[in-house]
């Protein structure tokens, strides 16, 4: 089986997508105080395979196929429909996803370039050079409130004139984010909100896999810091809330100040933390949910009549017709291909 795109890989990652989400949000307002490392180790696996699948959705030969009938045939069966002469209402849905998407990612590229010029007039620190040689300026720019690091090429760390705390662990969470690839994992997410624009999900998970990333980021920058330092650092996240601004092409010390709460007590209190059941076996579900894809089978078929199960269908083509073949044997023969055995693969056979 070769790699391919239909509308069942699509609506599967689709509906994925859906139940996971919902079940993580669910969760995540019910959180009272406190996340483990591993909690958000699990969740960072569970939200990048979520996006992994619904950013590449398409039928692997690892991929096994779980037939559903009933209402989910009748669903199939309606976005297959012609919508105009042989055009379904599955590929205008898909036209209109892409010409979006297109649109968008435009438009966000404008945003992108013009924010880049408004950095250019930003003032030289000093640079920070990592073990594995990379450079890291330090600026300075009199238009920004927070620290943030930006730039996948050209990585650069921005500073506002004025930092009322402690400077030391912003420059730390700042090159943890570029040490974790936090910045392409940034690029990834939005990619994924631009091609499922129209996809409310999607920007919900964004906003919760980049306050997983926070907590990744404070714990390690904690990991072996004692309780005053802990202290301190929660400190200096108190203090930078104040001085918040939207960054939207990079990442800062901040998230949103509902979830500040959770990291301050997450960073004091982890050795009181215990591992959730419920998000090991959400990361679980997420998994091994990739190794599926839903397909419609349909319903009983009336006496004399057989329907196909696409195992692994093609038809050969020649003057009689074309001729169905499943797993290797011939089960009928069609004079014309219905619109519902489209995507099934044709070998020509005509002399």
């Amino acid at each position: 089986m070769t790699i391919r795109f239909s509308y069942a890989t699509f609506l599967t990652s689709i509906i994925v997508f859906f139940i996971i989400s919902i079940c993580a949000v669910v969760y995540m307002k019910s959180k009272k105080r406190l996340f483990s490392k591993f909690e958000v180790f699990c969740l960072i696996v569970c939200f990048g395979v979520l996006n992994i699948r619904l950013l590449l959705p398409f039928e692997y030969p690892f991929t096994y196929s779980v037939y559903i009938p009933d209402i989910y045939f009748t669903v199939c069966d309606f976005i297959r429909e012609d919508f105009w002469r042989s055009i379904s209402i599955f590929d205008v849905f898909i036209a209109v996803t892409l010409i979006g998407a297109i649109l968008l990612g435009c438009y966000k590229i404008i945003l992108y370039r013009r924010f880049c010029r408004s950095m250019k007039n930003s003032e030289y620190v000093k640079t920070i050079i990592l073990d594995n040689g990379k450079k890291i300026p330090i600026l300075k720019n009199k238009m920004v409130d927070e620290p943030f690091i930006f730039g996948i090429r050209n990585t650069k760390i921005i500073l506002p004139e004025k930092i009322p705390y402690d400077i030391s662990y912003v420059i730390q969470h700042e090159l943890q984010h570029y040490k974790n690839h936090d910045l392409w994992i940034k690029v990834f997410l939005e990619g994924v909100v631009i091609l499922y624009w129209w996809n409310p999900f999607a920007y919900v998970i964004r906003k919760y896999m980049y306050n997983m990333l926070e907590l990744r980021n404070d714990f390690k920058i904690t990991e072996k810091s004692n309780e005053k330092e802990k202290i301190d650092y929660a400190n200096t996240l108190l203090e930078a809330v104040k001085f918040k601004q939207k960054i939207r092409y990079g990442l800062g010390i901040n998230s949103n100040e509902s979830f500040l709460k959770y990291r301050i007590y997450s960073i004091c209190e982890n050795r009181t933390a215990k591992r959730s059941v419920f998000v090991i076996l959400l990361t679980i579900l997420t998994v091994v949910s990739s190794f599926f894809v839903l397909e419609p089978t349909n319903r009983e078929a009336p006496e004399g009549t057989f329907s196909i199960r696409y195992d692994n269908p093609y038809m050969i083509h020649d003057e009689e017709g074309y001729h169905i073949i499943v797993d290797g044997i011939e089960v009928g023969l069609l004079y014309e291909v219905p619109d519902i055995f489209k995507d099934v693969k044709i070998i020509e056979n005509i002399k």
